[in-house]
């Protein structure tokens, strides 16, 4: 096998604040990757549960992977990103250059296990360390992305981020946990669930929506396996400004049909088993399945669903 030409460049770019080196390594041999390429802007953020105060992962680069399975890094100084920081999360990658191609899979390079002190939470314990397996965090990207533009990686906190003891937290890789939109082709849902339906004395995290696949004819909790009637996102509502009803708006979900439900009791969700039928927890597939509302999410705009 012949070695593979690689090209590293050094590039200077304008990130957040202040000014972010990448170290960008590209395999140029793939055809379909050749020509000018377009700038790429790439913001990652997680959904709120209502349990952490904060959720930082300590990243060192992003790997952009085309259809044929040629690659771009971007390698620069590890730092923190908070997923919980704002709405439209953190920026990694601002500007750079990224060859033409279809996109179908990417990787952020991310470290953190016991005693490291890199990856962290905060769920009101103080901090504490997250745990991340093999070289990072690998999403497939589905449909595949062309070109440049604004990417955002959304992170489904509920389902990704979970407790592996008393004083540790792991980040579980399925296809459920985390996926990459272009923000021109996305849009948002929010909305208002009456306190007549969810007390407003629920504490933080219990009144939470959930987005399923349109496909899923029987919409579950979630349950760590990856199944189609998994949702895609879940999201806590917060208490709204009226005094009548909790208020939620979603992060970024891609164009198209979705399923959008809601429960009151969202903190007996066990992220790594079936939560249907098993005492006071008996109610939470059934408020998804009785909730459940067909929605079709339109790019660049938000859709509102008051239940």
């Amino acid at each position: 096998m012949s070695p593979l030409r690689r090209l590293l460049l050094l590039t200077l770019v304008s990130a957040l604040a202040g000014c972010q080196l990448y170290f960008i390594n590209t395999d140029d041999e793939d055809e379909n990757g050749s020509g000018s390429g377009r700038d790429v802007t790439l913001d990652i953020v997680g959904t709120d549960n209502g349990l952490f105060s904060f959720v930082e992962l300590w990243v060192t680069g992003v790997v952009f992977e085309r259809e044929s399975g040629a690659t771009t890094t971007f390698d620069f100084s590890g730092r923190p990103v908070d997923l919980l920081r704002s709405e439209s999360g953190e920026t990694v990658v601002s500007g750079a250059s990224l060859p033409s191609g279809n996109y179908e899979f990417l990787r952020l390079r991310a470290e953190g296990g016991e005693g490291l002190n890199l990856s962290v939470v905060d769920d009101g314990r103080g901090e504490l360390d997250l745990a991340i397996s093999g070289n990072g965090i690998d999403i497939e990207i589905t449909p595949v992305i062309s070109g440049g533009g604004r990417w955002t990686v959304v992170v489904h906190t509920a389902s990704a981020v979970v407790p592996d003891g008393d004083f540790l937290y792991r980040y579980r890789q399925t296809a459920k946990t985390a996926y990459v939109v272009r923000n021109g082709r996305a849009g948002t849902v929010e909305g208002t669930i009456p306190y007549t339906q969810c007390s407003q004395n629920r504490p933080a995290g219990d009144v939470a929506v959930y987005v399923h696949d349109a496909s899923a004819t029987a919409p579950t909790d979630i349950r760590g396996r990856s199944g189609v009637n998994e949702p895609v996102l879940s999201f806590a509502a917060r208490q709204g400004t009226d005094g009548t009803a909790w208020e939620f708006r979603s992060p970024l979900i891609p164009e198209g049909e979705w399923q959008v439900s809601y429960t009151c009791r969202a903190l007996s969700d066990d992220p790594d088993q079936s939560d249907s039928g098993q005492g006071d927890t008996a109610d939470i597939v059934g408020d998804l399945r009785d909730t459940a509302r067909d929605v079709d999410v339109v790019a660049g705009q938000a859709k509102n669903v008051d239940f």
